[in-house]
């Protein structure tokens, strides 16, 4: 991996492969929902749909503080991609009836996906979690929002935010050359004006309990906070340790769960989800706790350490070969740490985790405040047992 420099503050990230597959090419840019105000409450996804509907060919992932854009290409097609891409980026055509166009459509998906428990349950999470006082978010406050923009809004948001200081380039591949790639780069993307860096919004982590209605499928989310954590290797061998016990807990019934990192780029969260049926909720409650107390109180056999150990790895080094989440998590790490840490070294401290790092490192996340968001039509128990429980 090679990172370069344009004159205009952009990052270059070259990451040359021994396939001869596809190149990818991706532009992360430091903005993303929550950067909205009461004032902007929607613009972002807004203006990602309006720079889809012009590009072919092109994917986006969106996160609290970072949007990817991505596509790939052939080695002999770079400049070509090169040029489709800058021409979003760089010049995006914000004419009016593109916009009402894609402000419909974000209308009509809005409405679409109000209704569904999922759905609702996610948005209740993220809005529990990271309660922000100053938006109070709805279904009906997001459409009147999303329908009042005008071209001169998306014009004000290109010009702040999609500037060289807040943009992250990243082509990586096999048969790349490294100088090509910077010629291109410096070609179609060294006019864009320097600006300033967008700085990630500071983490604010609330937790708390929530609680909808379910239909036939309940559902719990449970969150930890892990925005700031630094010792990441030691984190993903506990997850994976947390996943096999629950995995081993749940035998025999019709629980699905999840144990993964959940959030915005900028602000995550260590989330277990449980979804059932059949099994009642407080059960569910009383297995996830359990575990998580397990965690913090005893130390790791050799061989689930082991195995823990190898899952983790396997997955880091699976993450960067998927060209979409590797891109998003390189743009991630240099506009929101301010550089992108060594996958190998993140490999080998990985190897080097003990069963006592494992238990510290969860009895260090396990003593944050919880987040727990449900769709139940059952009594659950009190928040305050919930907790103490672990």
């Amino acid at each position: 991996m090679k990172q370069f420099k344009l004159e205009n503050g952009l990052t270059l990230v070259v990451v040359p492969k021994n396939n001869q597959g596809n190149v990818t090419v991706s532009v992360s840019v430091g903005v993303g929902h929550n950067n909205e105000t009461v004032e902007t409450l929607g613009l972002c996804a807004l203006y990602e749909s309006v720079l889809l509907k012009q590009a072919f060919g092109i994917q986006a992932m969106y996160g609290g503080t970072i949007t990817t854009f991505i596509t790939d290409t052939e080695v002999g097609m770079l400049e070509q991609v090169f040029d489709e891409m800058a021409k979003l980026i760089v010049c995006p055509n914000l004419d009016q009836e593109l916009v009402d166009v894609a402000a419909a459509d974000i209308v009509r998906h809005t409405k679409d996906m109000a209704p569904l428990v999922r759905r609702q349950l996610k948005l209740l999470y993220k809005h529990t979690a990271y309660a922000n006082d100053k938006i109070v978010w709805d279904t009906r406050s997001y459409i009147n929002s999303v329908q009042g923009f005008k071209t001169k809004n998306l014009q004000k948001h290109h010009d702040r935010y999609y500037v060289g200081k807040n943009l992250v380039l990243e082509v990586s591949g096999g048969g790349i050359d490294c100088e090509e790639v910077l010629e291109l780069a410096d070609l179609y993307f060294g006019s864009i004006p320097a600006g300033k860096k967008n700085p990630a919004p500071k983490h604010f982590y609330t937790g708390g309990f929530a609680q909808i209605p379910a239909e036939q499928m309940q559902m719990l989310l449970f969150g930890w906070d892990v925005s700031d954590l630094s010792n990441v290797s030691e984190a993903n061998v506990m997850m994976h340790m947390l996943r096999g016990r629950l995995e081993r807990s749940f035998s025999g019934t019709d629980v699905a769960f999840g144990v993964k990192i959940a959030g915005y780029y900028g602000r995550r969260s260590l989330q277990i989800s449980v979804q059932t049926q059949n099994t009642p909720l407080n059960q569910c409650i009383d297995v996830v706790t359990e575990n998580v107390k397990r965690l913090k109180g005893t130390l790791a056999s050799d061989r689930r350490l082991e195995s823990s150990r190898n899952l983790a790895m396997a997955e880091k080094l699976f993450l960067f070969e998927r060209p979409i989440e590797g891109a998003y998590e390189i743009g991630w790490q240099i506009l929101g740490r301010g550089d992108m840490y060594s996958v190998q070294e993140r490999i080998s401290s990985t190897w080097k985790v003990t069963a006592r790092d494992v238990q510290e490192i969860a009895q260090h996340i396990f003593a944050r405040k919880l987040t727990l968001v449900a769709a139940a039509n059952e009594p659950l128990y009190d928040y305050e047992d919930v907790c103490n429980k672990m």
